[in-house]
């Protein structure tokens, strides 16, 4: 089951105590995110009396300064007007598919859908959610177009009435508290960890069975599975040999400088890092530092699949005969252009792609009074997608009489012959590797 995304658009012209309540009766319901989508311009309104960045920028310190662990959408302001709500859903669903988006509306708009571009796609693609308003029957409207009824009583104040004079915003000394049963953070990113993998299991397994088998072939011929990764990418090529429960056939290609940047700041930093994996003509180097076989396969990750390092090294392998296979972010990434003169992707460029299924942003987790998430999941997605795919690859090795030489644990008492079996390992790595 997909996580919940409630999706409530608005001019807010200007940001108000209604808007608040509504966006705390979603978290109350239990959605896993709560997005306030600022729309520049409503095709059917034109009584603004500030600029849409105004209105932006008003909700982004209303949130922030209240405490309310909602999201602040832009999302339009890159989008070519009319902004009708039908493309918007479709670009949240299109940038991330993982979500299972809620569109939430007043009574008010519910009263006059008929009048809203592709209105019927809304209903029929997307849930929609109602809050009632005032002078509207918001359950039979619920009824009579298919929506979600928000129960509960809820602020009566609109933007008008504020503009008018009326009435103040109600902001004032606003501060958003949180219900008991609201979520642990800690269980927030675990229920985004699963939805991740979970998503790896529904899409991805075809693609991992067809890439085992291509690495199977090389292991099986007595040459590589070579994998490469930077910065953080590098932890899923760490965590493949040697380890217990690993086996020989796969050769990392580790650079030091683009892997070990923990100092932060001094030598090997972490602005060196951000330099030398743009830099073009670098992954060339690394590559022509190894005798590779047109029977061996590089296997790549990259999270994004723009930067110029991992193209390089792509494209070597690709001079060289060699199957090229990424895991990373390809759904997110698309036709995103790459930081590298040849103007194609790591994941365009690729033999084979397996999805990681991350969102783009990688941090998942809103936290209260931030603008930043916390809380990745790539590298949890490519440890994930790591093993699925080596015990795959085992799998078909051992289905076709082919001896493993599988790194044992020393720590099991009793266990006598671990080291012979690790002596074993190494002379047969030894092996592989002259002439590499």
């Amino acid at each position: 089951m997909k996580r919940r995304c409630a999706l409530f658009f608005g001019s807010f012209n200007p940001i108000h105590k209604g808007h608040v309540n509504v966006a705390e009766k979603l978290i109350e319901m239990g959605v896993e995110r709560v997005c306030m989508v600022v729309s520049p311009q409503n095709p059917i309104k034109d009584d603004y009396t500030k600029s849409a960045e105004e209105r932006l920028e008003e909700v982004r310190a209303a949130v922030k300064s209240i405490g309310i662990p909602v999201e602040v959408s832009d999302i339009e302001f890159g989008m070519t007007p009319p902004y009708y709500t039908y493309n918007t859903l479709l670009k949240f669903r299109e940038t991330d598919p993982s979500w299972e988006y809620i569109y939430v509306m007043g009574a008010d708009c519910l009263a006059n859908i008929e009048r809203w571009y592709c209105w019927r796609e809304i209903f029929s693609q997307f849930q929609v959610w109602c809050y009632p308003r005032e002078g509207y029957d918001a359950a039979s409207l619920c009824e009579k177009y298919g929506a979600k009824l928000i129960e509960g009583e809820l602020v009566n104040i609109s933007s008008t009435m504020i503009r008018e004079g009326k009435i103040s915003s109600g902001l004032d000394r606003l501060k958003f508290k949180p219900k008991n049963n609201k979520k642990m953070l800690a269980n927030q990113w675990k229920e985004n960890a699963f939805g991740v993998m979970n998503k790896i299991e529904e899409t991805q397994m075809e693609n991992i069975k067809k890439v085992a088998e291509v690495m199977a072939d090389a292991i099986e011929a007595g040459r590589w599975v070579h994998t490469f990764g930077c910065g953080h990418a590098n932890l899923p090529i760490e965590e493949m040999y040697p380890r217990i429960g690993g086996f020989v056939g796969f050769h990392p290609l580790c650079e030091l400088p683009l892997t070990f940047f923990t100092h932060i700041v001094g030598e090997m930093g972490i602005n060196q890092f951000l330099f030398l994996e743009r830099a073009e003509g670098y992954g060339k180097t690394i590559m022509d530092s190894w005798n590779f076989d047109k029977r061996d396969v590089l296997w790549l990750f990259s999270h994004t699949g723009i930067n110029a390092v991992n193209i390089d090294v792509a494209l070597e392998a690709k001079k060289r005969g060699m199957k090229v296979i990424v895991y990373g972010s390809a759904s997110q990434t698309g036709d995103k252009v790459p930081r590298h003169s040849g103007g194609k992707n790591l994941f365009q460029i690729a033999d084979y792609v397996v999805d990681s299924c991350c969102p783009l942003v990688d941090a998942s987790v809103v936290l209260p009074n931030h603008q930043d998430k916390i809380g990745p999941l790539s590298t949890m997605a490519f440890i994930t997608t790591v093993w699925m795919t080596i015990c795959t690859v085992a799998e078909i090795l051992e289905k076709r009489g082919v001896h493993l030489f599988i790194h044992p644990s020393h720590n099991v008492p009793g266990d006598t012959t671990a080291h012979e079996r690790l002596d074993a390992c190494v002379k047969e790595y030894k092996k592989r590797v002259i002439g590499l």
